[in-house]
């Protein structure tokens, strides 16, 4: 753990991408949670679209981490999407391009345990600063 934060081995992504996308595919494979996901949308509509688009556009130099969240293994996204998506924040529709991804990936699901705008700079494990 030490040599990664040092930066000093590769970090790469727990989930292959190919796959979790392969599972995305499937009719309603993609599970939003509640509250810091499908909050961030009008409708579930608004958010089942918008999490389809994201996890087809997703490549892994957005890759950021892998977390251990008992008992889940996820690993996290800074997604950058354009055009920008729309997503409500205190209740306005705002543009954003800076999203924070954060999924495990089930069976037969991906479960988007956080999909919602960008609230602080993040790190990419390739070094790109990605910001709100």
């Amino acid at each position: 753990m030490y040599l990664v934060q040092l930066g000093l081995v590769a970090r790469t992504p727990h989930f292959n991408l190919t796959e979790v996308k392969e599972v995305a595919a499937s009719p309603d494979a993609i599970l939003l949670s509640k509250t810091r996901a499908r909050v961030f949308f009008a409708t579930p509509r608004l958010a089942a679209e918008a999490a389809t688009r994201m996890l087809r556009e997703l490549t892994e130099s957005a890759f950021v981490e892998t977390k251990f969240q008992n008992p889940d293994i996820c690993d996290v996204y800074a997604y950058q999407a354009t055009p920008p998506i729309t997503a409500m924040v205190a209740g306005t529709e705002m543009a954003c391009r800076a999203w924070y991804v954060k999924f495990t990936l089930l069976p037969e699901h991906v479960l988007l345990v956080s999909f919602h705008p960008l609230e602080q700079p993040i790190c990419t494990a390739r070094g790109k600063k990605v910001t709100p």
